[in-house]
C-alpha cells in the first residue's frame, strides 16, 4: 500500500470504531467500502477481527449491563450460523452472499424502523445468533442481523449485549476462517494497519454513548443496519 492508502486505512478504522463503539454496530458500514476499494482482502478477516477490538472496548465499560440469559440463548445459534456461512462461502461467491444478506438486512431493518418487530423471546434471539454468525463468516457483517432480531427485556442491555455477542461471534468466526485458510499472513498485516485507528476511535466513542442512551440507540443502530445492507448490495451490483 502507498502512504496515502495507509493513512486512509487508519482514518477509516478510526471512523468505524467511533460509530460502533457508541452504538454497537457500524464498523463495516463506515470502514468497509473504502477498505475494500484499497484491498479486497480486508474482508472478511481483518475487518471482522477489527470488530473484536471495538467490542472489547465497549465491554470494558459496560460488561455489567450485559443480559447474560439472552447472550446464552444467542450463543446456541453460533455453531449453526458458522457452519452455514462456511458452507455457503464454499458454494456461492462472496458477491452473491453479500447481495442476499444485504438485501435481507435492508428489508428487515426497514420494517423495524417502521415499528414492525419480531416477537421478543428465545426464538428471535436464537435466530439473531444464527444470522449474525452467518453474516460474520461470509461477509464480515455480524452486527446488523443480530440487531434486527434482538428484543432486550431491558433497553439498557441493548448495546452491551450486542457488543458481547458480536465479540464472541467474531472470535469464533475468526478461528473458523483461520482453520479454513481464509486468514493468513497478508490478512494479519492488513489488520495491523487498521489497529491504530481502531484503538483511538474506540477510546473516544465512550463520549458519545450518554447522548445515544437518551432513547436513540435502537433507531440509530437500525438506521446504520439498513445503510450497511444497502451499501453492501450496491457495492456488489454496480
Amino acid at each position: 500500500m502507498s502512504s496515502l492508502e495507509i493513512v486512509l486505512v487508519i482514518l477509516s478504522g478510526f471512523a468505524g470504531a467511533v460509530v460502533q463503539g457508541s452504538t454497537g454496530v457500524g464498523l463495516t458500514l463506515m470502514a468497509g467500502p473504502l477498505l475494500v476499494a484499497i484491498d479486497s482482502d480486508f474482508v472478511p478477516g481483518p475487518l471482522l477481527v477489527g470488530g473484536l477490538v471495538v467490542g472489547v472496548g465497549i465491554l470494558i465499560d459496560e460488561h455489567a449491563l450485559v443480559d447474560r440469559h439472552d447472550l446464552r440463548v444467542a450463543l446456541t445459534g453460533l455453531p449453526v450460523g458458522l457452519l452455514a456461512g462456511l458452507g455457503f462461502l464454499a458454494l456461492l461467491s462472496q458477491s452473491a452472499l453479500a447481495v442476499i444478506l444485504g438485501g435481507a438486512v435492508v428489508l428487515s431493518g426497514g420494517a423495524g424502523l417502521l415499528g414492525l418487530r419480531p416477537r421478543a423471546g428465545r426464538a428471535s434471539t436464537w435466530a439473531g445468533g444464527v444470522l449474525s454468525a452467518f453474516g460474520a463468516v461470509s461477509v464480515a457483517l455480524p452486527g446488523p442481523p443480530f440487531v434486527i432480531c434482538y428484543q432486550p427485556r431491558d433497553p439498557q442491555a441493548f448495546r452491551p449485549t450486542i457488543a458481547a455477542f458480536v465479540t464472541l461471534t467474531v472470535t469464533f468466526a475468526g478461528i473458523a476462517l483461520l482453520a479454513a485458510g481464509e486468514f493468513g499472513r497478508d490478512e494479519a498485516v492488513l489488520l495491523g494497519w487498521l489497529l491504530p485507528g481502531l484503538l483511538v476511535g474506540t477510546a473516544l466513542s465512550a463520549r458519545f454513548r450518554p447522548i445515544l442512551d437518551r432513547g436513540f440507540v435502537r433507531p440509530a443502530v437500525l438506521t446504520l443496519s439498513v445503510i450497511s445492507g444497502a451499501l453492501l448490495v450496491i457495492s456488489e451490483v454496480l
